[in-house]
């Protein structure tokens, strides 16, 4: 898809659209690893919410990170699979514009308003990186994150560069 796209020089406009996996793959590493994971609201009104009710004034905290985990909506919500956001797989498919269940960019009046740039800088981005090199992951000796403005590994993420021919 990378060569096909980047054959002929920089990518264009047009040659987005001719990337669906590249796309799949940045659906998938945001919904397992969210740009911000979480995010606050203040309740508005006194509502009820799973039989508890929460007065005006709460705030209420959401995890994304934890909602793009979640079992009750993800199969095998651990592992890495981009095909769920691949229209034609009817089986893992996940609609990025009608569920609220993934939520990278939040959601409503609310939701990032740089969301769609940042999804075309990241696919520009990511499709030039891998017209030019192959990119390994180095083994990872401790996969623990630490949590703050946004989840970061502990002990880094080394990744080797190797120039393609």
């Amino acid at each position: 898809e990378i060569d096909r796209v980047v054959a002929h020089g920089p990518i264009d406009f047009d040659g987005l659209s001719e990337l669906p996996l590249t796309k799949q793959v940045l659906e998938e590493s945001m919904r397992l690893h969210p740009p911000v994971w979480f995010e606050n609201r203040n309740v508005k009104e006194d509502i009820e919410v799973g039989g508890a009710i929460l007065p005006k004034g709460s705030i209420v905290a959401l995890s994304r990170y934890s909602l793009h985990r979640n079992g009750n909506f993800w199969k095998s919500p651990d592992a890495f699979i981009p095909e769920r956001f691949d229209p034609e797989d009817k089986e893992n498919y996940v609609s990025t514009k009608s569920t609220a269940i993934y939520i990278p960019f939040s959601r409503g009046p609310r939701a990032c308003i740089g969301r769609h740039f940042a999804m075309l800088e990241m696919l520009v981005i990511l499709a030039t990186l891998l017209s030019r090199f192959r990119i390994h992951a180095t083994e990872i000796k401790n996969d623990s994150f630490t949590a703050r403005l946004t989840i970061e590994p502990k002990n880094h993420l080394p990744v080797r560069f190797e120039l393609r021919a």
